[in-house]
């Protein structure tokens, strides 16, 4: 067969034709265009995508050829190889032809651009179409006769299976089903099918033999044609119940090739003749489609899909309850167009709810073609329902009616108003109310009623928008709004400090009425009570109401009214009573004065209150904040019924000295109530505050006398003091034996006290007293209880081998009549200078791998390693960071010297843990007593030192010694670490027990082990 585009025009029309439509033919046209160049046999023939006809020659050297729907042909022959033949317009915008001479299948561009591809030797590819899967299909009726298919890419395949042997497939077209037709040539000749995927079939009933059938094509008509080269040059045509009628060219033994519908939408084929001719048959108009639109009970509009094939065209529809329609519309113009375009014709006087059929009819001068029956069915119009109004208030009601759909989509509405005429409607748009058969209960609320008044209403269906056939009335129904209710304002009663009863009275009018009293300090009200409102019924009677009205100011002017209501409020439902008024009794009032006679535990509040003419009593309110807590007097004082200012005073005694309280005056006359009761500003006032007295640590402490300390802050107000003391914290002595003034100041006073003829070695407590008020409890303050030991006498051990006891004032070793200058100065908690007196004295720094002699002196660091076992020295340390220093002399022992810069100048000597090889095992550590003398002295050793008024200690194994201003001695021994004081005293703490001890000149004490 031929191009795609020519089989592409006649699908649409094979399809209309499998669904039944069909063609009348008159008298088709044939015209012939001679080809310029004689013996080139035109053969495949096409419809271009530019509009053309193109086709092949296949005399060599071959050509493709290209006529114009008005007949002018042009030539191509540059790239043809050998003898061109079938052609179509491929998917790829190009036209595929095949050369069966050199095995090719070739592509042109609408601008003549040719390019070859081969296929199977021998094979002969005849006529081509494009496939609806995308790629190229040909014929090859070759050596052993088969079915092509290309890609556009130019990849081949070919199908055999299912074909006659030699049957010379020639023609071949993309059908309406998606597959691929083609005809057989061979005698008896047949029509074959294969699909995308390779599947053919044959077909040979009611087919003419030996015609040769070449080529194949759908035309616009409905109708199929064919050429047959050998049956004296006709065209084949079948219609679609199986007629084959046959039409002479105007040329005789033309041999009509190729056949395909063009552009115009009429049939263009080839002829093979000498000269060869390009010939083109007119058909019927096409008709596709066809749907009822807009369908109402009485009317639809018909359409379909007409196609003029070029030529002048009327179109017309059939109608009627049966496929023998009976009426029609009158014809209307289709054009002469070459496309198809939709049609359409409106149909009226329709009975609702019946089924009709209809097709399109169209008419050109060749010949009539008949479309498809369709069918519709009218609509049948709702049915509508009103029923009686419900909630029918003063200014609303409710419409409620039914509607059946019938089966078709339905809108609604409510018409309503003050006569039959209605002239509103709701809801103002129609609303839906579906598409089935069921019955719909709807309703309506109106509002903006006029009161007591009658309006009519009905409910309104619709299917088709408001038109007469498919629009329901319902029947006229009527109801009455309610009548506003009566409400009167009557005087108030019972009116209080902050209370009244309003009165008044409401009749109904026979709907459901509500009420409320409106009030307010003036006429625009305010506030509403009850809220929300009451309601009274829905009789015509009278109503008594009242309400209590509470909270309400004292001594003020109320205006009131009663509203009433039975359409929660609306304008046209809604009635004023007339206003009233009442003022409710005045609340007295009260000031608070400023408080006198404050003393440390005692007050007198003072104020002035006026009843404001009613009865009154009256209070203070008072405690350490202004939630107070404490009222006085406990039951109120009266202070008259008059309108006189009256003056109130209480006294308030026990109060805490030196706080601040608060008060205020209160006045009522409802016996408390909140709104008969008045409060004067909060005003405070201090009482006096007691002295301050801070106990402090005793100085001076010896054997019989200590000196006791403490401070004293008057706080502002005449002060004295004494120190109570004694061996237990009950005292029981106190010093001075009179009280002693400390003035009336706000500063400190620090006080001391001495005390002499005390018990040696016993612990006594004091505490400082301070009072403001001679004694009085008040004001008088208690210093927290200190202790203080005296020291204890002398006391005599044995068991160590002590140097000689010196005479107060004597010193152990002579010292040089003055000490060389020194150029370089201790810094506090690093360094000491020190300087050899006597011996040889030895010192290793950190960090020195030996100890080195000490010439005559010099700067060490702390933490050195100081030998004096045989010789002494004097130690010189910083005590600040101003240049103050101190100095000691040491001996007889080895220490390490260290000074931490935050304890004001403590130096401690702290000695090295000694070799007790000599005592026995079980006094090496924390032994008894009584193995002391055996082995005590030839284990001891021992460190010897005198201050010159510094800060010092010495740390041995089981002590810490700390002096200031002593000559004393440390000995460590296998029982215990003893220290040895010659002058001063010394504080010895043990590091196992953790006691303390003093030990005074001429004792000594042992930490044990």
């Amino acid at each position: 067969m031929s191009v795609l585009a020519r089989r592409a025009a006649g699908l649409g029309v094979v399809l209309a034709m499998l669904s039944w439509t069909g063609a009348a033919m008159a008298a088709p046209t044939i015209t012939e265009f001679p080809v310029p160049t004689h013996n080139r046999q035109p053969v495949g023939i096409a419809a271009g995508p530019d509009g053309n006809v193109w086709f092949v020659q296949s005399v060599a050297p071959g050509g493709i050829g290209r006529s114009s729907l008005s007949g002018t042909i042009t030539e191509f022959s540059s790239g043809v190889s050998n003898g061109a033949l079938g052609i179509t317009p491929g998917p790829d915008g190009n036209l595929w032809f095949t050369e069966p001479g050199a095995d090719k299948i070739g592509r042109i561009t609408t601008s003549g651009l040719i390019k070859d591809f081969s296929v199977a030797n021998g094979s002969e590819p005849t006529d081509i179409t494009a496939g609806a899967d995308g790629n190229l299909w040909f014929t090859e009726p070759g050596d052993k006769a088969s079915i092509g298919r290309i890609t556009t890419s130019g990849s081949s395949s070919e199908f055999s299976t299912g074909l006659t042997s030699n049957s010379q497939p020639r023609d071949i077209v993309a059908g309406p089903d998606g597959n691929l037709w083609f005809t057989e040539s061979a005698n008896p000749g047949r029509i074959g099918r294969i699909t995308t995927s390779g599947t053919i079939t044959e077909f040979t009933s009611g087919l003419t033999q030996n015609v040769g059938p070449r080529a194949i094509t759908a035309g616009n008509d409905g109708n199929m044609y064919f050429t047959e080269p050998f049956n004296f040059g006709k065209i084949g045509e079948i219609s679609p119940s199986g007629t084959i009628t046959e039409r002479a060219t105007p040329t005789s033994f033309s041999q009509p090739a190729d056949i395909t519908t063009g552009p115009d939408g009429n049939l263009w084929f080839s002829e093979m003749t000498n000269p060869g001719r390009i010939a083109t048959m007119t058909v019927a108009p096409k008709v596709t489609g066809g749907a009822a639109s807009a369908v109402s009970e009485q009317s639809a509009t018909l359409g379909a899909s007409v196609g003029p094939n070029s030529q002048a065209t009327t179109y017309r529809f059939a109608y009627g309850t049966t496929t023998a329609y009976g009426s029609q519309t009158s014809s209307s113009s289709a054009g002469s167009g070459a496309s198809s375009a939709p049609v359409s014709s409106s149909v009226n006087g329709l009975s609702p709810a019946t089924l009709y059929h209809f097709r399109a009819l169209a008419t050109n001068a060749t010949g009539t073609t008949y479309g498809a029956d369709q069918t519709f069915t009218t609509t049948t119009p709702p049915t509508a329902t009103t029923q009686p109004a419900v909630a029918v208030g003063l200014t609303g009601a409710t419409l409620t009616g039914s509607i059946n759909p019938k089966g078709q989509a339905t809108t609604y509405h409510f018409d309503w108003g003050e006569t039959a005429a209605y002239g509103s409607k709701s809801p103002s748009v129609d609303a839906s109310v579906g598409s089935d058969s069921s019955k719909h209960l709807l309703e309506a609320a109106l509002s903006g009623l006029t009161p007591d008044n009658t309006y009519h209403f009905r409910i309104v269906a619709t299917n088709c928008g408001g038109c007469a056939e498919g629009t329901s009335y319902g029947a006229d129904e009527t109801f009455t709004s309610a009548a506003p209710p009566r409400a009167t304002t009557e005087a108030a009663e019972g009116v209080g400090l902050a209370s009244a009863t309003l009165s008044g009275v409401v009749n109904p009018r026979g709907a459901m009425t509500s009420y409320h009293f409106d009030w307010g300090e003036t006429t625009a009200y305010g506030s509403q009570s009850p809220m929300p409102d009451a309601t009274v019924g829905s009789d015509s009677a009278g109503h008594e109401v009242s309400q209590i009205l509470a909270a309400l100011n004292p001594g003020t002017t109320y205006h009131f009214r009663i509203v009433a209501t039975n359409c929660e409020g609306c304008v046209a439902g809604t009635v004023y009573g007339g206003d009233q008024t009442f003022t409710t009794i005045s609340a007295p009032s009260a000031a608070t004065g400023e408080a006198g006679s404050v003393g440390l535990t005692g007050a007198v509040l003072t104020g002035t209150a006026n009843p404001h003419g009613t009865a009154a009593t009256y209070h203070f309110q008072w405690g350490e904040t202004a939630s107070y807590g404490n009222q006085a007097p406990q039951a109120d004082a009266p202070i008259g019924s008059d309108s006189a200012s009256h003056e109130a005073t209480e006294s308030l005694a026990g109060l805490t000295p030196g706080t601040t309280y608060h008060y205020r005056l209160v006045a009522t006359n409802c016996g408390g109530c909140i709104a008969g009761t008045a409060y004067g500003a909060d005003q405070s006032f201090s009482t006096v505050a007691p002295p301050l007295a801070t106990t402090q640590p005793p100085s001076a402490v010896g054997i019989a006398t200590a000196t006791l300390a403490a401070t004293v802050n008057p706080r502002g107000n005449p002060t004295t003091y004494h120190f109570d003391w004694g061996e237990t914290a009950a005292y029981g002595l106190r010093a001075p034996t009179f009280e002693e003034g400390v003035g009336a100041d706000g500063v400190a006073h620090e006080l001391t006290e001495g005390l002499i003829g005390l018990l040696a070695d016993t612990t006594y407590h004091y505490r400082v007293v301070a009072s403001d008020c001679a004694g009085c409890l008040a004001g008088t303050t208690y210093g927290a209880d200190v202790t203080v030991t005296t020291a204890s006498p002398p006391v005599v051990l044995g068991g160590v081998k002590e140097l000689p006891i010196a005479a107060p004032g004597d010193v152990l070793l002579p010292r040089p009549a003055s000490a060389p200058a020194h150029a370089a100065l201790p810094t506090l908690g690093r360094t000491a200078t020190v300087r050899a007196l006597s011996g040889s004295v030895l010192v290793q720094v950190a960090g020195a791998a030996a100890p080195q002699p000490l010439a005559e002196g010099g700067e060490i660091p702390m933490g050195s390693l100081v030998d004096a076992r045989n010789g002494s020295l004097v130690v010189t340390t910083a005590v600040d960071r101003s240049g103050h220093t101190q100095s000691a002399t040491l001996w007889g022992g080895t220490f390490v010297i260290g000074q931490i810069a935050s304890q004001h100048g403590m130096t401690t000597f702290t000695m090295p843990r000694p070799r007790l090889g000599a005592c026995p095992a079980r006094h090496r550590g924390r032994g008894r007593l009584a193995t002391v003398a055996a082995a005590g002295h030839r284990a001891a050793r021992g460190l010897w030192a005198e201050d010159h008024g510094g800060r010092y200690s010495t740390r041995g194994q089981n002590s810490v010694a700390t002096v200031r201003g002593t000559s004393w001695g440390t000995v460590e021994r296998c029982n215990g670490t003893l220290t040895i004081v010659r002058r001063g005293a010394v504080s010895v703490r043990s590091t196992h027990s953790h006691r303390t001890v003093l030990v005074r000149a001429g004792h000594s004490y042992l930490a044990k082990a």
